[in-house]
């Protein structure tokens, strides 16, 4: 059920991806992903009151995750800004006059009765004629998406942004219109580094981030397209931006850190490291994770009193993932306790980042500590799915043949 939900999301079929999604809800009540989709594609058909109240419903089963509580600020904001829509006037400042009047006032009506279509056309046509009015460049916005075509809606907002400057209005519907948009550069991503194309990968990584700056896998493949690249400067601007975009997730910051280890940067990098041991608002499993890999890093650095001092203060967590902290614990206190230890290299200290292709939604991504059988294990894995395939298309072969007899 939610595959399929997500394959109408995807095909702007937003009844369809309610449906589906409701019924997957049904099956699987204790699955947040699940209600951010129905939300979504609510908020996708403009049914905002009844995607604001859905999250609202998620927020009661499951508290106050962020990724939850956000999307329904931001959906809030929307409901009042497409009521402004609706409800426009003309102002002194914008009054319209002649056909750019005739124009604009046959967008307004064809959008109250949802022709979006004729509504995007209309719009195009007055701002031909008034190019200086936002507010037809946000009903554009606004038609184009409803209407399916979302890179005329983020053309529209891009270049909006560049006449009028940025504004929340703006921002929000760039954050609908992307997530949109950023699947199909995130799969184009994933293909260019199955191919062997970094350069191809890493600039339509960089489009997936830009459409949907808040989607942390997009980011984190991103990330780690860069480090295969050696483009340590390009990995640290990255993650600047993923950290000015949301200073509270915890995994930039160490992917910052390499990239300034990398380039010598020493005390910045110390800086990173530090905030990864501070109280955040993340998954036990990420925790454990970035703290590991900033262990990592320090002995990378022949720094290693100070991952043990940070290491001894992490208390467990419960999860699986403890085993990270404590493996790093312990080999820092033997190099410790060593006279000659062996240095570790910063390559050997790089984290793992492991994605996969959604077909709906893109790359989706997690990140581990450095483990020195990762790479064996991931050439086996792939040499044992070539010859699963090879045997899949082999029994398809025959049956055809078979088939054709």
């Amino acid at each position: 059920m939610a595959e399929q939900a997500y394959a109408e999301y995807g095909r702007h079929d937003y009844a369809q991806a309610v449906a589906f999604a409701r019924e997957a809800i049904r099956q699987r009540p204790d699955v947040p992903e699940l209600r951010l989709l129905l939300a979504n594609a609510l908020a996708a058909r403009h049914s905002y009151a009844a995607a604001s109240g859905a999250l609202s419903d998620a927020i009661k089963a499951f508290g106050p995750l962020r990724p939850l509580v956000k999307r329904r600020a931001q959906i809030d904001a929307l409901t009042a800004a497409a009521a402004k829509i609706v409800r426009a006037q003309p102002l002194p400042a914008d009054a319209l006059t002649g056909d750019a009047f005739a124009a604009a006032q046959g967008a307004y009506r064809a959008y109250a009765e949802k022709r979006y279509a004729d509504a995007a056309q209309s719009a195009q046509q007055a701002i031909a004629l008034r190019p200086d009015v936002l507010r037809l460049r946000l009903l554009l916005i606004d038609a184009a998406s409803a209407a399916g075509n979302d890179l005329l809606a983020w053309q529209t907002d891009v270049q909006a942004v560049k006449q009028f400057g940025d504004s929340e209005d703006l921002r929000l519907r760039r954050t609908f219109i992307g997530n949109g948009l950023a699947p199909q550069a995130s799969k184009r991503a994933f293909a260019a580094r199955e191919a062997g194309d970094l350069s191809a990968a890493i600039a339509a990584g960089r489009e997936a981030v830009a459409y949907a700056p808040d989607n942390t896998d997009y980011r984190v493949a991103l990330f780690d397209k860069l480090a295969t690249a050696g483009d340590w400067a390009g990995l640290e601007a990255a993650a600047s931006d993923a950290i000015a975009y949301d200073d509270t997730a915890v995994l930039p910051y160490v992917f910052r850190a390499y990239a300034r280890v990398a380039q010598q940067q020493t005390e910045q990098a110390d800086a990173d490291l530090e905030v990864v041991f501070r109280d955040h608002d993340e998954t036990r499993a990420t925790l454990n994770s970035a703290r590991a890999i900033a262990a990592d890093v320090w002995m990378a650095e022949d720094r290693t009193r100070q991952a043990v001092d940070r290491l001894t203060a992490v208390h467990p967590t419960g999860d699986d993932t403890d085993a990270f902290v404590a493996e790093r614990l312990g080999r820092a206190r033997r190099r410790l306790a060593a006279a000659h230890a062996a240095a570790l290299t910063l390559a050997a200290a790089r984290p793992i980042v492991d994605c996969e292709n959604d077909p709906d939604f893109g790359e989706s991504c997690d990140v581990w500590p450095a483990d020195p059988g990762y790479a064996a294990g991931t050439c086996a894995g792939a040499r044992e799915r070539a010859r699963r395939q090879a045997s899949r298309l082999a029994r398809c072969a025959r049956s055809r043949r078979r088939g054709a007899r």
